[in-house]
């Protein structure tokens, strides 16, 4: 027998201890099917790592599904605006009308003044390619994604919309807003944090002004017309974001294709209104930019070269562009091509109707039409009409569809479409790269989690046998030691706690 009887006492306390914790554990074990709460503090925290990261592997496919559907959403649409685009390149490919002198309508829809009114003529011709450009533009102005406009920029007329039929107040409720791209960033490392690659702050997001606006002429492959930032709160390093520059970064390019633009240009008015008159100025604005990017000093000379040579404008809309004359007061009109060049390489203190001595006389700057500050460089300024009416004259001499007579009429709009096709083509190509991306990030993220999940399931998985098996032997134990307890801790006086023996805290 041990003489030292609070030896026995604290080696049965020990055990009741030792085995009520871990009683505890198989407990919790066998309610979470975990075997988490049986780790060492340093199995823990290799089992929380495993934990974090496949919970970013499980958010960063979340993602990817976000993505994908955006990006074949957006597929769908240039896809279909390939066909369309096919079928009108087709179409233009089928003129084969006979040559004349002169014109041979009007489009003013008199028989006298129309000498092709059959169905198979050149007039019904010229009518189906309007049809054709009108459904592509309807079509695309449609596509939208929720209040995110897809592959067109909305106009403001689009944004205005009426909240309350029972009232005549007509209100902005509804705003529809374009991004060149779209970003998904899938936040990592210990502190969830999102990294400085993805671009940065955006800013106040109510001093923006819907729609926005999010296009320049470096970022499009057709320039059909010159957009200026209307939003003195955006932020383009801001707005655009940047590249996609690690694993968990990437965009979906949402181009605006310009059909509606396209069609003001060759199709031109409707409904009482006149867009033609300022599209073909953004016309003309923003390809005098291109042409002074090009990094070369361009004079009045080579910019009217340009407009014959590389964008194919008629001889005779470009000698109407380069006419001047004098107004009521006998000062000399200046010629669209001088206002262009005046206007973009920044010569002239201001956008506005001024004059400008040259040899002490007086010149007019009132050739444009009047544009919106968003048509102009610098976008400060509006550009007054009438003028000399050079430009108007010039107009009725624009490439249009209507005036289609002979094969050489249609070597701007052929131009003009197919270098819209070919910059479908290019964004159908980066979507295809794009989705690629995300097929490639979802595969990697799936294996990764595979890997996380396999790693933290082996350092987490229970046997339930064995639990259930240790559980009863445990409570074998337990009543052993409730035993053992009572015979040799347990008398009268402690049961009276009697503070003068020591032991038993029964």
């Amino acid at each position: 027998m041990i003489a030292d009887r609070s030896m026995v006492m604290n080696t049965i306390n020990s055990q009741k201890r030792k085995l009520s914790e871990e009683m505890k554990v198989i407990v919790k074990q066998k309610a979470t099917q975990s075997a988490y709460p049986a780790l060492s503090r340093q199995d823990k925290r290799v089992a929380e790592f495993h934990h974090d990261r496949l919970t970013q592997e499980q958010s960063l496919q979340k993602d990817t599904k976000k993505a994908e559907r955006l990006a074949r959403r957006i597929a769908q649409i240039l896809d279909q605006l390939r066909k369309d685009f096919n079928k009108i390149k087709n179409f233009l490919g089928n003129y084969n009308f006979t040559n004349t002198i002169g014109m041979d309508s009007s489009c003013g829809g008199a028989c006298e003044e129309d000498l092709s009114t059959a169905i198979d003529t050149r007039q019904a011709w010229k009518r189906e390619l309007e049809n054709m450009l009108t459904m592509v533009w309807h079509y695309v102005d449609a596509q939208y994604l929720g209040d995110y406009a897809l592959m067109h920029f909305p106009e403001s007329s689009d944004n205005v919309t009426s909240c309350n039929s029972s009232s005549t107040t007509v209100t902005k409720c509804c705003p529809k807003v374009y991004r060149p791209h779209f970003h998904y960033y899938t936040p990592d490392g210990d502190c969830l944090s999102m990294a400085k690659a993805a671009g940065s702050h955006s800013g106040d997001s109510t001093q923006v002004t819907p729609p926005g606006s999010y296009n320049d002429v470096h970022t499009r492959g057709c320039v059909l017309g010159y957009r200026h930032v209307d939003s003195p709160a955006y932020s383009p390093n801001a707005e655009n974001k940047t590249a996609p520059a690690s694993h968990k970064h990437f965009q979906i390019t949402n181009k605006d294709a310009e059909i509606r633009q396209l069609w003001r240009l060759l199709v031109g008015e409707q409904g009482g209104v006149n867009p033609h008159r300022e599209a073909w100025w953004s016309f003309l604005v923003a390809n005098a930019k291109v042409a002074f990017d090009a990094g070369e000093a361009v004079t009045v000379g080579n910019l009217k070269s340009y407009f014959e040579d590389t964008l194919c404008l008629p001889d005779e809309m470009s000698t109407d562009l380069n006419l001047t004359d004098n107004d009521s007061g006998g000062n000399p009109h200046e010629s669209i091509y001088f206002i262009l060049h005046d206007l973009v390489s920044g010569a002239s203190a201001s956008n506005t109707d001024a004059t400008a001595g040259v040899g002490g006389v007086a010149i007019s700057k009132t050739n444009p039409p009047v544009a919106s500050a968003s048509y102009l460089p610098g976008g400060g300024a509006t550009v007054v009409a009438n003028g000399s009416g050079a430009f108007d004259k010039a107009l009725k001499n624009a490439p249009t569809i209507c005036n289609v007579e002979d094969e050489p009429d249609l070597q701007f709009i052929i131009r003009l479409v197919s270098c819209v096709m070919e910059n479908i083509r290019k964004c159908q190509i980066n979507n295809d790269r794009e989705q690629s991306v995300i097929e490639y990030v979802r595969e990697v993220s799936e294996c990764n989690e595979a890997y996380h999940q396999d790693v933290f399931s082996e350092m987490t998985s229970i046997d339930e046998s064995e639990l259930s098996q240790r559980y009863a032997v445990g409570k074998e134990l337990c009543a052993d030691l409730d035993s053992l307890y009572k015979e040799n801790c347990c008398t009268k006086q402690n049961f009276f706690n009697d503070v003068t023996l020591d032991g038993c805290c029964w």
